[in-house]
């Protein structure tokens, strides 16, 4: 049996345009917030970090709309493991699910001399320019390396992004 026959109408039409565009938005935040985690988490298992340990691993901060400015202070003395130092970076990832809009911005920075008598040099030389006359150490581009992972990942990320999860978001 045929389905009877309805008159379209343009509010029909612009009301079927308008559930598409939310659609299509949620959508993209989706994928905004999966390929932000999807490039800290490259970041935090990156193979050849700098340090291993202590503030650096520590220090990768994410801040939506604005940069977090907060520093890696480390109160207690001696050797962190490397999960330690990691899941003190990981706190920072929650901070994703405040984005509501793909015209956010999620910036993902390194907190490394803050408030230390090195100052931002030290960090500049953890991620770019290394310590060449000190044995030939580093540029680690960590970051560079993470985003160009990230990069290579975004059809998979896309693709995993679920459009019923944003047609659920849509409806809420």
């Amino acid at each position: 049996m045929s389905k009877p026959y309805s008159p379209t109408s343009m509010r029909s039409i612009d009301l079927q345009f308008d559930k598409m565009k939310k659609q299509t938005d949620a959508y993209m935040v989706n994928v905004l917030k999966k390929t932000a985690k999807t490039c800290f988490m490259n970041i935090l298992k990156t193979d050849e970090p700098p340090y291993k340990t202590g503030s650096y691993m520590s220090s990768h901060r994410i801040g939506v709309n604005e940069e977090d400015l907060s520093d890696t202070v480390i109160k207690k003395k001696g050797l962190r493991t490397l999960e330690q130092a990691i899941g003190s970076s990981l706190q920072h990832l929650r901070k994703i699910d405040s984005v509501k809009s793909a015209s956010d911005t999620i910036i993902i920075s390194n907190s490394v001399g803050y408030s230390t008598k090195y100052g931002f040099s030290w960090a500049a030389k953890v991620e770019y320019v290394g310590w060449g006359d000190q044995g030939g150490r580093g540029p680690y581009l960590v970051y560079e390396k993470a985003v160009t992972q990230t990069m290579q990942q975004l059809p998979d990320i896309a693709k995993s992004v679920s459009t019923t999860d944003s047609m659920v978001e849509v409806n809420r």
